[in-house]
């Protein structure tokens, strides 16, 4: 229910905010007309999975595998369990609920308070499509993973942290693999450190919010919200939206608007694609050289 609450939210900030940019600015550079939240989103969609992107992708999933053979996930969830409720639940849901309202709250300001600010303006369109695009890629890969959420009362830890249930919308989309949380939050704060580079501060607190952020959702209810290598992933993939969009809208910003080249120097790219049929359902890697 909260997935829904915060998706519909989302969809109407994102849809409603562009129709007023005319009115809102009229004065502004004639190249802001052409920069929207939707500007080239397939292709930082595909950007976000290519050359040294992919590592991300990649180290998300090892780091997980290694995390569930090793039983450092279930290890993680024990010292999680054995933590006072009361400071759990106040430090768990305090970050439980900035990082749902974070990514539709930041975007929404920086665009209502842009007014003739062109660049705050194109920065605050980079945060609406990191968010959207972040968002829909992880919840495609809880739907498509099923991971069973963590229980800090289950006897069996170790079992319960390999429970993948593989296919699609056999898990639901509120708990699984990746942390939600950390995916389109450290998007959101990664597209902003890569839009505006020269502000050192944003990077540094970024840093901080994330962290914050990862150790709250990690403690949630005594370990009950998401594994570790859920927190992980969700950040490792994150950092590769926010990274590849907000790079790429600084670039149209400066260059003139959208249509500029987008860097692609390394040699080779990864898909992960959901395959559904008959008898098998699954994940299909596509790596290409």
């Amino acid at each position: 229910m909260k997935t829904i609450i915060i998706l519909n939210h989302f969809i109407l900030v994102l849809l409603l905010l562009p129709r007023f940019a005319s009115a809102a600015s009229p004065g502004t550079e004639e190249n802001l007309t052409q920069i929207t939240p939707f500007t080239d989103i397939g292709q930082n969609v595909v950007t976000s999975y290519s050359g040294w992107n992919s590592v991300y992708h990649i180290g998300a999933m090892m780091i997980t595998a290694v995390s569930v053979s090793t039983g450092i996930d279930a290890e993680i969830l024990r010292l999680s369990s054995r933590m006072d409720p009361a400071i759990t639940s106040i430090i768990g849901h305090t970050g439980l609920m900035i990082g749902y309202a974070a990514p539709i709250i930041a975007p929404a300001t920086m665009y209502l308070i842009s007014g003739g600010d062109s660049d705050l303006r194109s920065a605050s369109y980079a945060v609406m499509q990191t968010v959207a695009v972040s968002f829909a890629a992880g919840n495609l890969l809880k739907a498509i993973t099923g991971r069973t959420g963590p229980d800090p009362d289950y006897p069996d830890k170790n079992v319960l942290s390999r429970d993948f249930n593989f296919g699609f919308m056999h898990g639901g989309l509120h708990y699984g693999w990746p942390s939600g949380h950390l995916l389109v939050n450290t998007a959101m704060v990664t597209a902003l450190a890569a839009y505006y580079p020269e502000k050192t501060w944003i990077r540094h607190m970024a840093w901080g919010y994330i962290t914050f952020l990862s150790f709250s959702i990690l403690i949630h209810d005594r370990g009950g919200a998401h594994w570790f290598s859920d927190i992980v992933a969700g950040g490792l993939m994150g950092f590769t939206f926010g990274n590849t969009i907000g790079r790429n809208f600084r670039q149209y910003r400066l260059s003139g608007g959208p249509g500029a080249p987008v860097d692609l120097k390394e040699g080779y790219a990864l898909l992960v694609s959901p395959q559904i049929g008959p008898d098998y359902t699954g994940i299909v890697i596509h790596v290409g050289f």
